[in-house]
């Protein structure tokens, strides 16, 4: 490269050809960190010469094709770089004491811009359900370089000011991700990132905030607002409690908006509070934003977006309506006779029901998430509401240790929502069989002892045989959990009232046979009915016309079949259950295999008698045809 404005002397040198001489070789810059940096950063530049058999060298820095040197070694560091260290720079290698030069560098231009911020984002969204996996991440724009990430959560101290709070496993987002796989409550918060290079460390300033808001049905509180609705006229009354299942004073109302960030409902400048109640006397506009409760440790639990408007507002449910729900909205204004007006409603800008006081969605699917708003053609739109569908919890129940017991045995009967445990009450049923066949859960007179999660019999007896249910519900008013899976327990001993007698007497039955179950008591009563428990968890009576009928106290299946596979007991008029009898329906492929060996045997054995016939009719025939000939 020529440089015009550089001595002649050295131009002529850098490009002077010797045949006599060996080939020069050429300076080369590098720039550490990088070759755009930050106001106040240390800057080092490095001139390289690989020469053979040069042990030193002399080296001269040039600056924007300057003629004058600036720096005579291999490393030239900036302390604090400015705009003024910003050019381009080459550098040239004399050997001390000897006659080899090198050719001058390329020139290597620094870039020198003012103190970076780190620029946050987020994938793929903000409002997450648990259970979603999300990414915060964190970038340096124009520069990509030598960059170690630290995050932080946003909290407010005792006197309303922000701070900033590392988060304790800031570490694993040091490459500038920071992934939750599976988004949790308490990850509600507002984030911010910064970063540092080099030592001693470089800072930027901190990133924009980013808010994840994580909602859910397993919430250890809830933040109930009236007006309940996400949507409110300006100049009223507003009030937002922290409930939870001890009604409790440790929870703390927040908020997040676009002009002050994060407050405290106990800033005097927006609101008031008092427990775990805050209480807006006036709203305005400006109130428009992200509410949620926090712990007095710090974490973030239930957020809600809450809108503001001057005009036409939407009334929509301020929690996420679960499947199967109904689902209602209205279209309210303030100053009309009637706040309800009939309106047009819209889902994601699509025109779903016009001229109507409400829409109602009678059974919500998955299918019916989205932003809604109404219009009224003088009074005008509503803003948009986002409205979440969530998938209504099961209860699972499990038994600890076994289900089939001895008189006596104690057993756990444990019921658990998963991914939830905070706040929940459990119930416990038996299922019995109605008249026309229909499974009815039936409440145990004393499962309110179970109520923390383990339903525990110390000792088991007779009695408890039977198939087991349990539900949950939390918070006011009460959510119910869908009933759980059914478990059967059968408890046996060797004093039961009634005994199951089955002809023929044994506990595995070919298919396609008859199968007698008889109720035997001592007074050889008829007030036993047969049930059973198979494997595709039904519970069925033997007077159903489907599977048996039942005389007297004697169940009769005409013809089985593996779909019979279950436990079979006797069953009282009060609804008793005893001597419970695992029985199995097997197809009888032993009998069919007997069957095919039997035939060929058969056919072995005719076969020489056969073999003989054939050679003598065919010694026949053949004697006869050479007397016709003779």
């Amino acid at each position: 490269m020529v440089l015009p404005q550089l001595p002649l002397v050295l131009l002529l040198i850098s490009n002077i050809h010797s045949a006599q001489t060996e080939e020069r070789p050429k300076a080369k810059v590098s720039i550490k960190p990088d070759q755009h940096v930050f106001r106040g950063e240390t800057v080092t530049l490095r001139c390289d010469i690989d020469g053979e058999g040069v042990t030193s060298w002399k080296y001269s820095w040039y600056k924007d094709g300057s003629d004058s040197v600036f720096s005579e070694l291999q490393e030239h560091t900036f302390s604090s770089a400015n705009e003024s260290d910003a050019g381009k720079y080459s550098c040239y290698g004399a050997e001390l004491g000897g006659s080899r030069t090198s050719n001058i560098s390329d020139e290597v231009t620094l870039t020198v811009s003012d103190r970076p911020r780190a620029v946050l984002s987020v994938s793929p969204q903000k409002w997450l359900t648990e259970g979603d996996p999300v990414t915060l991440i964190c970038e340096v724009k124009d520069s990509s370089t030598g960059w170690t990430f630290s995050w932080f959560t946003l909290t407010v101290s005792s006197d309303y000011r922000n701070r900033y709070q590392i988060l304790s496993d800031s570490s694993r987002g040091a490459g500038g991700n920071y992934t939750v796989s599976s988004a949790a409550l308490n990850h509600t918060g507002v984030y911010m990132c910064s970063a540092e290079r080099e030592k001693p460390p470089y800072y930027t300033w901190y990133s924009n905030e980013q808010l994840l808001w994580v909602t859910g049905v397993s919430l250890p509180v809830s933040l109930i607002i009236s007006p309940n609705r996400t949507q409110h006229f300006t100049s009223v009354s507003l009030s937002l409690s922290c409930e939870d299942q001890s009604n409790s004073d440790r929870w703390t109302v927040r908020r997040y908006i676009d002009i002050w960030g994060l407050e405290d409902c106990s800033s005097s400048l927006w609101g008031s509070q008092t427990g775990s109640t805050c209480t807006i006397n006036s709203t305005r506009t400006s109130d428009t934003g992200v509410y949620w409760c926090q712990s007095e440790s710090g974490e973030n639990y239930h957020p809600v977006n809450i809108t503001v408007h001057l005009g036409v507002i939407l009334e929509s449910p301020v929690h996420p309506v679960t499947e199967g729900d109904s689902l209602t909205l209205r279209c309210l204004y303030k100053y009309s006779a009637s706040s309800i007006l009939r309106a047009d409603f819209y889902k994601d800008g699509s025109l779903i029901q016009n001229q109507t006081p409400e829409m109602i969605i009678s059974t919500v699917s998955k299918s019916h998430e989205g932003f809604y708003y109404c219009k009224h053609q003088e009074r005008g739109e509503s803003p948009k509401s986002w409205i979440s569908v969530t998938d209504k919890p099961r209860a699972v129940l499990s038994v600890s240790p076994q289900k089939w017991l001895t008189e006596g045995d104690p057993v756990t009967l444990i019921c658990e929502v998963k991914d939830s445990s905070t706040g929940w009450t459990f119930s416990w049923y038996t299922v019995t069989v109605s008249s026309d066949h229909r499974n009815l859960y039936k409440l145990l007179s004393d499962s309110s002892r179970g109520a923390g999660g383990n339903y525990t019999v110390s000792s088991a007896a007779l009695k408890h045989t039977g198939v087991y249910m349990c539900r949950a519900e939390r918070r006011k008013p009460v959510y119910n959990t869908t009933y759980s899976n059914k478990q059967p327990l059968w408890v046996t001993g060797v004093s039961p009232p009634v005994s199951l007698i089955i002809s023929p007497n044994r506990t595995q039955h070919f298919t396609s046979v008859s199968l007698s179950l008889s109720c035997e008591d001592q007074s050889n009563s008829d007030r036993w009915r047969v049930r059973r428990y198979t494997n595709n968890e039904r519970l069925e009576d033997c007077s159903s016309s489907h599977w048996g009928s039942q005389t007297g106290s004697t169940c009769t299946i005409n013809s089985t079949r593996t779909s019979d596979t279950g436990v079979y007991w006797c069953q009282t008029e009060s609804g008793e259950n005893y001597h419970p009898v695992n029985i199995t329906v097997h197809s009888s492929h032993s009998e069919s295999q007997i069957s095919v060996l039997h035939t060929l045997s058969s056919v072995l054995t005719v076969c020489p008698y056969l073999i003989v016939t054939v050679v003598l009719i065919f010694k026949c025939c053949r004697m006869r045809g050479l007397m016709v000939r003779g």
